[in-house]
């Protein structure tokens, strides 16, 4: 997860920046694009490691904690612009 997970976060945070910056737009279900990989990613991560590998959880734990963190993030994000988008 520690290479695989650091670019997927890389491209999603790219993508993610640039929306911010208005250069380009995310709209109907593309918007949930980045959120929905890194999501994935996690949840691969997490059943291969519970069924294969679990000391991988202990040495992963850093880097969970700031998957989780990011996702809730791009969750309010989410949430925000559907209340700014519907008002």
């Amino acid at each position: 997860m520690i290479y695989q997970g650091g670019i997927i976060l890389i491209g999603a945070g790219i993508i993610q920046f640039l929306e911010g910056l208005k250069c380009i737009r995310l709209s109907g279900i593309t918007k949930y694009y980045p959120m929905g990989v890194i999501i994935f990613n996690l949840v691969a991560f997490l059943t291969i490691a519970f069924l294969f590998h679990p000391k991988l959880l202990l040495l992963a734990l850093p880097q969970l904690i700031v998957f989780m963190i990011i996702i809730l993030l791009m969750i309010s994000e989410l949430r925000r612009f559907e209340v700014n988008s519907s008002s």
